[in-house]
Parts: C-alpha cells; sequence; structure tokens
C-alpha cells in the first residue's frame, strides 16, 4: 500500500500525470494499479502487450476487485480487411465490453477494462452508432413479430429451425427464441398478441428454463458488418471512457514494440490505427508505467522504486 500511496501522493499534490513504478513483480502490478484507481474513484484501463498477457491479468484484476465492474476487451485474430470473419466469442465479449462501458459512462460507475494493445489500435464503431443500432425487448411491452424479426435480421441474426448457437432466432407460434451475439445462453419470449408475457434463459441442449428476467440486450450480430457500413462512424477505443481513466501500461517499453509490429504487419489495413494516433488519444489520461525492472526514466515522469 506504500506504493500507492506515494502514486496518490504524487498524482494529487504536484498533479503528475505520467508516473513509472519499477521493481513491481507479478499480479502485484494488477494490484498496484486497481488499489491506485479504486483510491482515486476513477475507471481503470490496463494495456498489455499481447492476448496471453491480458488474460492474465484481467484473471488478477477479478480477485482485487468486484468482478461486475471488470471486462476484457480482446482483439480480433484476423484483420478486419481479410475475408474471414472474427470468432463469435470475440465478437461477443468485445461488443458486451462495449455496451458496459457506454452504460458505465452514463451512469458515472467506474469500470475497469484490460485490453492487449492489438485490440485498442483496431476502430470501433461510435458509442452512440452502437446504441442505436442495438434492441432491448422487454415483457410487457408490445412488438410486431415480424417487424422484429426483419429488424433483427437486419442486424445480422439469422432464422433458423431451432437456437444452438450465437446469432440465431427461430418462431414457433408465439414463442421467439433467439441467442444474442454477446449472451451465455439464449433467451425465449413468449407472446400474448404483440405483448411479450415472459422471458427467460434456457439451455438449448435440453430446454430446460434458467430463469425469468425482465429484458433482453440484443447488440448487432456481426462488429465487421458494423466497421464496413459506410454510414456508421468509427473512433478510437478511447471513445468509451472518460478523461479521469486511470491508464497503466504493463511493461510499456514492450507494449510499444508490439504496436509497432502490428503497425508494420497491418501495412495500413483499414480501421487499424497508427501507434502515434493511439499515443495522441490517450494522452489525456493519468499515466502509470507499471514496470518489473527498472528502466531509462521516462521523458517526464515521476519515478517510483517499490
Amino acid at each position: 500500500m506504500g506504493v500507492v500511496r506515494r502514486i496518490l501522493d504524487e498524482r494529487q499534490e504536484h498533479d503528475a500525470s505520467h508516473i513509472e513504478v519499477a521493481g513491481l513483480w507479478g499480479a502485484a502490478k494488477t494490484l498496484v494499479a486497481a488499489q491506485s484507481a479504486e483510491a482515486l474513484g476513477v475507471p481503470l484501463l490496463i494495456l498489455a502487450s499481447g492476448r496471453i498477457e491480458s488474460e492474465a491479468i484481467f484473471d488478477d484484476l477479478t480477485t482485487f476487485v468486484d468482478p461486475d465492474r471488470c471486462a476484457l476487451f480482446p482483439a480480433w485474430e484476423v484483420l478486419p480487411s481479410d475475408v474471414m470473419d472474427p470468432s463469435d466469442d470475440i465478437v461477443a465479449e468485445r461488443l458486451h465490453t462495449l455496451r458496459l462501458l457506454s452504460a458505465a459512462m452514463q451512469s458515472g460507475q467506474p469500470m475497469h477494462v484490460v485490453a492487449p494493445i492489438r485490440a485498442v489500435m483496431q476502430a470501433v464503431i461510435a458509442p452512440d452508432a452502437l446504441e442505436e443500432r442495438s434492441m432491448t425487448l422487454a415483457v410487457g411491452e408490445e412488438y410486431d413479430l415480424d417487424a422484429l424479426i426483419l429488424q433483427l435480421t437486419e442486424l445480422g441474426y439469422e432464422r433458423e429451425l431451432m437456437v444452438e448457437q450465437r446469432g440465431h432466432m427461430s418462431v414457433r407460434g408465439g414463442i421467439f427464441d433467439i441467442f444474442p451475439i454477446s449472451a451465455e445462453l439464449p433467451y425465449r419470449l413468449e407472446f400474448f398478441g404483440d405483448e411479450i408475457e415472459s422471458i427467460r434463459r434456457f439451455e438449448p441442449e435440453t430446454q430446460r428454463s434458467i430463469e425469468h428476467v425482465d429484458s433482453v440486450d440484443l447488440p448487432p450480430r456481426s462488429e465487421k458488418q458494423l466497421l464496413h457500413d459506410k454510414d456508421n462512424v468509427l473512433t478510437p477505443f478511447t471513445a468509451y471512457l472518460p478523461e479521469t481513466t486511470l491508464l497503466a501500461l504493463d511493461e510499456p517499453a514492450t507494449v510499444a514494440e508490439k504496436a509497432e509490429d502490428i503497425q508494420r504487419q497491418s501495412r495500413g489495413a483499414p480501421h487499424v490505427l497508427t501507434w502515434d494516433r493511439i499515443t495522441e488519444e490517450l494522452a489525456t489520461f493519468t499515466r502509470l508505467d507499471l514496470n518489473q525492472v527498472a528502466q531509462v526514466e521516462s521523458a517526464g515522469a515521476v519515478r517510483i522504486m517499490a
């Protein structure tokens, strides 16, 4: 806690916007970042060099902070310009995180997110545009089922005989099943006329109901489709984070090296931002460099030895 206290003193008393902490190992780096953000009452963004590193940090973070206030923002395993689509699991987690961050911005509740640098270098759909292209269905509200299916088809959902995987929907009489791209389980909506009488989650293998809920959130099925839609506004990931966010870089020299590699590999691919652009976007945040070993002091940074 001594390190955190010194970080807070520098941040609050000396208006330090760039602090370098050397001598931290393993989960201690995540702990220092989390405790600093919690003490300041601000959101936290931890940038890592790669997928494995970001997942390990996220696992640590959820042990130090309420897991409901933590999110992982993974990178696509393909370029936006590739013919192959990113996996549903990755798209699901990315859209879920964007919706969580958007809701947190509106409520003022600090969220803590971990991301590999590759994920942050990919442009995303603007928060307002994502909200416009998402739907929330609630018990007691009325919907024309045919019009609803058409809307969801435009969002990328596919109509099947049975709902077995994310992005599927099916209709049998007044029963409407849908598996949101960002959900762990599908939902069954029972209609009486045009009104939703009940919504419940169920297991697709057994069709057994798990729990009743009041509403279901339906983000667009395909993030790639959003990126290629000329009517959508694209933005850096930082648009989902308030300016009060504390930025923590896990081994910043390694992050920068990885970012430069990604920039070379992408060769100006659409929707991939340059490292210089990302640096500019992150400049408004208080920066916390977390190093395992002592390195050359960054220009303008306050140095703390753990």
